[in-house]
């Protein structure tokens, strides 16, 4: 956001962004640090504002719905899903296994902040099937 920010403020600067990760928890020593690296956006300055201002009023938009209502996010469930459809696997089938409990083992869809928002304990189909609005 702090780079956006920037770029909206002096879209006469070019300014790119690096962000470095470690690897995750029990990985050997030989694992590597993940870099991401974003470059400038547009070619002119006047690409570079408009686009910098467009995402950062797309992310102040999601911050104030989060501050007034839940967001359609179940976390356990969507990094489940986004880890099987990068890894090439059964999105559904990792989300299905994140969200719905067995018979002695709660999962996310038994948690009371999800009961609370939704009303009941809802299948991942039930949860899936609320269309996104239309803005």
């Amino acid at each position: 956001m702090r780079w956006l920010a920037l770029t909206a403020a002096h879209p006469e600067r070019p300014f790119a962004a690096v962000t470095v990760g470690q690897a995750r928890r029990g990985a050997s020593d030989t694992a590597t640090i993940t870099i991401a690296r974003i470059p400038p956006l547009g070619d002119d300055a006047n690409e570079r504002e408009q686009l910098a201002t467009q995402q950062l009023a797309t992310l102040i938009d999601l911050y104030d719905r989060g501050m007034r209502e839940p967001l359609p996010l179940a976390c356990m469930t969507s990094a489940a899903y986004a880890a099987a459809t990068h890894a090439g696997a059964d999105a559904d089938k990792a989300a299905r296994s994140a969200w719905e409990s067995g018979w002695n083992f709660p999962k996310e869809d038994a948690e009371l902040e999800h009961q609370l928002v939704r009303g009941d304990v809802l299948s991942l189909d039930e949860l899936q099937a609320e269309p996104p609005r239309p803005d």
